[in-house]
């Protein structure tokens, strides 16, 4: 899981990232596939000098085992400074849909430097 700040000329986002989406089932590790896709929502804040917004990915399917969602622009974004960013995560799958199969909801906390 990672979370990025993206500052572009097109906008100001948060990307949420993910990889090595599998499950595990006999004795294998199998990959999130078309087959057997994984979904997962990543929900949060991203705040700066005082100044807080919030993100969404919305709920997203995967069917590899990486994926990448945006959670829009929250209106904190724009400034080089020090942002406080926390994740909240959840997955189902990628095989199993029953929810004792999910992963999370989780919460992280990052810190992530903007240069001027």
């Amino acid at each position: 899981m990672q979370v990025c700040l993206r500052f572009s000329s097109s906008g100001k986002q948060v990307i949420v990232n993910t990889s090595n989406d599998k499950y595990y089932w006999g004795s294998t590790w199998y990959e999130a596939s078309s087959s057997y896709p994984a979904s997962w929502n990543a929900t949060g804040s991203v705040g700066i000098g005082g100044q807080s917004g919030s993100y969404n990915t919305g709920t997203v399917t995967q069917g590899s085992p990486t994926g990448a969602a945006s959670g829009g622009s929250p209106s904190s974004l724009g400034a080089c400074g020090t942002y406080s960013v926390t994740l909240y995560f959840h997955q189902k799958g990628p095989y199993g849909t029953d929810s004792s199969y999910d992963i999370g909801p989780g919460e992280q906390s990052y810190s992530i430097s903007v240069a001027c």
